[in-house]
């Protein structure tokens, strides 16, 4: 049989069974929507990152330069410099010419060559004028002779050294051995040949002669 007690005890077993899991509910943690199954990867929630800052702007580009054509015009500039610095070169630098006198030179008519003291050549442009008078006889002073000779007398030409001229004219010759040429009041000659400039009488005897020519020499050489 049961007793009094006995059937308190199994009420209270029995209400306590009742109000367990109703407490074990209470406190266990919120059950997720879906529970994971056995084995499964839970994945973890994406956080999606923080946008990073926007970059500055660039700069506003200023006007663009015609640089291209500015190195244009500055090379054209210096052709046209060294093109005008060679043709003023190349006009300057043509053979150069060197002059010599014009030179006095005394010629004394009693004296057969008188060396003039420059030194010729071949190619030398040389122009020579005198004046003077030169007597070939100085007992008939009647006979004066110009650096041309004397005129109107041609029984004298006898006398020459250079034949076919009046006597006693102004005469050129070049080095120690050159052949005599005919000067006279002016001449105007190209070197054929180097050497010294002489200058003398057409007059073979000269001690008898007096006066004198005044010549004047200008060379111009290349």
């Amino acid at each position: 049989s049961v007793t009094a007690s006995e059937t308190v005890t199994d009420r209270l077993h029995a209400t306590r069974a009742l109000e367990v899991p109703a407490v074990a509910e209470t406190l266990a943690p919120p059950a997720h929507a879906a529970a994971a199954a056995a084995g499964e990867t839970i994945t973890a929630p994406v956080i999606p990152a923080a946008a990073a800052p926007a970059p500055a702007p660039p700069p506003a580009a200023g006007p663009k330069r015609p640089t291209g054509l500015i190195a244009a015009l500055v090379a054209l500039v210096v052709a046209l410099g060294v093109a005008l610095i060679v043709v003023l070169v190349t006009r300057n630098s043509g053979p150069s010419t060197t002059t010599i006198g014009p030179k006095s030179i005394t010629v004394p008519g009693q004296v057969a060559w008188t060396n003039t003291g420059i030194t010729l050549k071949a190619g030398d442009d040389v122009a020579i004028t005198a004046t003077g008078t030169v007597f070939p006889n100085t007992a008939n002073r009647s006979l004066a002779a110009t650096p041309d000779g004397v005129p109107n007398h041609p029984e004298i030409r006898q006398f020459n050294i250079v034949a076919g001229a009046d006597h006693s004219g102004l005469l050129g010759r070049i080095g120690e051995a050159g052949a005599p040429f005919l000067v006279g009041h002016d001449d105007h000659f190209s070197a054929a040949t180097v050497g010294p400039l002489f200058l003398g009488i057409n007059d073979v005897g000269l001690d008898n002669n007096d006066g004198a020519f005044k010549a004047r020499v200008t060379v111009t050489r290349k």
